[in-house]
């Protein structure tokens, strides 16, 4: 048994080394913001008051974040929870060694929550280890490690998952009970001893509830859960063969691997679903094409727009003072939001060039040219302007800077999907132009 852990953990390190030999200078631009955020946040817990818990609203926004960040993993994030080699799961699946591997990997889960709940703990009790940081640390391990057996159960079920979203829901709702219960700790911590005990009471409550639900998901995991082998060992396949792809900088298979990927994606949306006329065909499919875009371009776009805003309307990520440095806070913000923009012009005119060289490949299409970039205006317009309010209420603007902004995107885009159609040289420095445009008006949010 020792033998074949040693094989796994080398395999790990062996593939893990070439990964990190081919894209240093990647992980050096992830270690550096790590670095960075680590830094911000170690200087946030340490101007913390020992013993004196943070604010309730903080609190409850750190249940937010849980709660949000576990409905994900277990409704809409398709990779499996636990990973292990493919070759190990076709080698052990029918021997006793298996059951020994899973249940390390549960132990693993398990040490994971169990660090992520006792980090939250300790700054939400205020840098302190008392009834308050074991009480809201065993709040949130019971949480975590549910929510991370569940996903895992979600991930193995093909029928109907309503017992699993109840579930769900409600975990999300006692642990939003107990993150309320820890802000009223706070609240009565000058007042009345019975008060204070009364805060403990209410998070015991959900605690308790959180902890026969453990028993039973655990219960359950030993006596009626069932892997889905196939869909398992599709999965695990397709991670080590992209893990290869990526630590060999095999380019053209990674290209494979992900085009092959892309074509076994079932599609609940299709084109033929739409009442189809000939004047919004393409505004259709320009959406759909959209909407299956990866999770990761979206979410990428929109933590750079919570970066942003934390770190210009709150002191989270401040250097130094709350005021120290607001210009600079400023051009890093305006540099997240027009980024997000270049991104989203970028999706919209990759499409439209897509249509476009399949037109000169010689794919049939009963439209001009022209008439084909003009079906790929109005959905991004539409989204443009939504994004546009969206950001400016955010952040407070005024509405000339949300038009200009806006107006700005717009014109941009439009410009760009006319140059498709001009192929010269000085493509290049007006699309760097059209770009710089872009960025000069997200300033104007701030002003």
């Amino acid at each position: 048994m020792s033998k074949i852990y040693g094989y796994i953990f080398k395999n790990k390190v062996r593939l893990a080394k070439g990964v990190l030999k081919h894209n240093l200078l990647g992980f050096l631009g992830l270690f550096l913001i790590g670095g960075y955020i680590l830094f911000q946040a170690i200087r946030i817990v340490t101007h913390l008051e020992p013993g004196n818990p943070i604010e309730g609203k903080y609190v409850l926004y750190i249940t937010a974040g849980f709660a949000a960040a576990y409905f994900y993993r277990t409704f809409f994030m398709k990779s499996p929870v636990v990973v292990i080699n493919a070759a190990t799961l076709h080698h052990t699946f029918y021997t006793k060694y298996f059951a020994k591997i899973m249940s390390l990997q549960y132990l693993i889960l398990a040490v994971k929550s169990l660090a992520v709940s006792g980090i939250a703990a300790y700054i939400i009790a205020g840098r302190a280890i008392n009834a308050l940081f074991v009480t809201t640390g065993l709040l949130l391990f019971a949480y975590l490690l549910l929510g991370e057996l569940l996903a895992w159960i979600s991930y193995n079920t093909w029928n109907s998952k309503t017992v699993l979203s109840g579930m769900v829901c409600l975990n999300a709702l006692l642990l939003f009970i107990g993150g309320n219960s820890v802000a009223c700790v706070r609240e009565y911590a000058g007042g009345c001893i019975w008060d204070f005990m009364g805060g403990f009471a209410r998070e015991s409550i959900p605690i308790t509830l959180l902890a026969i639900e453990l028993i039973a998901v655990l219960w359950h995991m030993k006596h009626r859960f069932q892997l889905d082998y196939s869909k398992y060992e599709a999965d695990l396949l397709f991670i080590d063969e992209a893990t290869a792809a990526q630590s060999q900088n095999n380019l053209a298979k990674m290209l494979q691997i992900a085009k092959e990927h892309s074509l076994r994606q079932k599609y609940k949306v299709m084109l033929h679903h739409f009442d189809l006329k000939k004047h919004n065909v393409l505004v259709y499919k320009n959406l759909i094409e959209t909407t299956r875009q990866a999770k990761a371009i979206w979410i990428t776009l929109l933590a750079l727009l919570v970066f942003a805003y934390t770190i210009t309307k709150t002191t989270w990520l401040s250097w130094g003072s709350p005021v120290e440095f607001p210009e600079v806070s400023r051009l890093i913000a305006v540099f997240c939001i027009a980024t997000v923009y270049v991104n989203l012009k970028e999706i919209f005119i990759r499409q439209a060039n897509t249509i476009m060289q399949k037109c000169l490949l010689g794919l049939y299409i009963p439209f001009g040219r022209s008439r084909i970039l003009l079906g790929y205006l109005p959905f991004p317009l539409i989204v443009f302007g939504a994004v546009s309010l969206a950001i400016g209420l955010c952040f407070g603007s005024r509405m000339t800077g949300i038009l200009a902004l806006f107006a700005a995107a717009s014109t941009v885009y439009a410009a760009e999907l006319f140059l498709l159609m001009k192929e010269s040289k000085s493509n290049k420095a007006v699309k760097m132009l059209l770009n710089a445009l872009l960025f000069s008006s997200a300033y104007l949010l701030f002003v």
